[in-house]
């Protein structure tokens, strides 16, 4: 009797590993929504629209550094490795992050 309760519960556990291990999980780079900073602030839609703009430089700057030093990063590299090492590295790295890729945040991205 406890054998097969005990092969009972097993199965049971497994299946529900299985489901658990099947089951679709939400995306870590899923974008957030965004920010109502006028309600989140409490500030009128001239000051809310000030407060966006000089966030949205802010990221457009963050981007624009990253894809600096990308860049200067590969001319470093090109120096030192041949055109085939060069694609080896580049293949055995993973890519680089999409603008607005990355694990949620909290907060407003300063």
């Amino acid at each position: 009797m406890k054998s097969q309760l005990f092969a009972a519960a097993s199965i049971a556990t497994l299946a529900f590993a299985t489901v658990i291990a099947q089951a679709e999980v939400p995306s870590l780079h899923a974008s957030r929504m965004p920010l109502n900073i006028e309600v989140l602030l409490n500030l009128d839609a001239a000051r809310a629209q000030v407060v966006q703009s000089i966030l949205e430089a802010s990221h457009q700057r963050r981007i624009a550094a990253l894809e600096a030093i990308r860049a200067d990063t590969d001319a470093q590299l090109s120096a030192v490795l041949t055109a085939d090492e060069l694609a080896k590295l580049k293949q055995a790295l993973p890519p680089p992050p999409r603008p607005g890729d990355g694990p949620p945040r909290h907060g407003t991205p300063m």
